[in-house]
């Protein structure tokens, strides 16, 4: 999938939960989460994720649901 198709869907999926468009990133002003959308794959690894205030949980399902979404 090209870069601008997968652009369409991160916008269908982030749009309608609240999420601004500022440049490179997503901004959800009342929850304080900014999420950074780059042009290519992340390297890296799961295990790198660490625990914030005991929402590491949600934050993957999160990220879960997002990818479903975007098909990947």
């Amino acid at each position: 999938m090209k870069w601008q198709e997968k652009e369409k869907n991160i916008n269908f999926v982030l749009s309608p939960l609240g999420f601004e468009k500022e440049g490179k990133y997503w901004i959800l002003e009342d929850a304080n989460i900014a999420i950074e959308v780059t042009s290519g794959p992340l390297a890296g690894s799961w295990d790198k994720v660490n625990e914030v205030e005991g929402t590491k949980s949600e934050l993957m399902d999160f990220m879960k649901k997002i990818k479903e979404k975007l098909g990947d």
